[in-house]
């Protein structure tokens, strides 16, 4: 049902927002890849503590 959904709402250029295993789904969905353990996969993905610190800069294109 999510595939169907997925594809019918991309067909008509609609907004999709993916939280948790919504956003892993949208992914594998299309073609990307998943990471099943990412601090032992890519160590420079894990922020350190503290955590409410933010640890790089985030830019929005519109």
């Amino acid at each position: 049902m999510e595939t169907l959904l997925l594809k019918s709402t991309l067909q008509l250029d609609k907004p999709i927002l993916g939280i948790c295993r919504g956003i892993q789904f949208i992914n594998a969905s299309l073609g990307g890849t998943l990471w099943q353990d990412i601090p032992s996969q890519f160590f420079t993905h894990c922020q350190k503590p503290p955590y409410d610190v933010p640890s790089h800069e985030v830019y929005l294109d519109s």
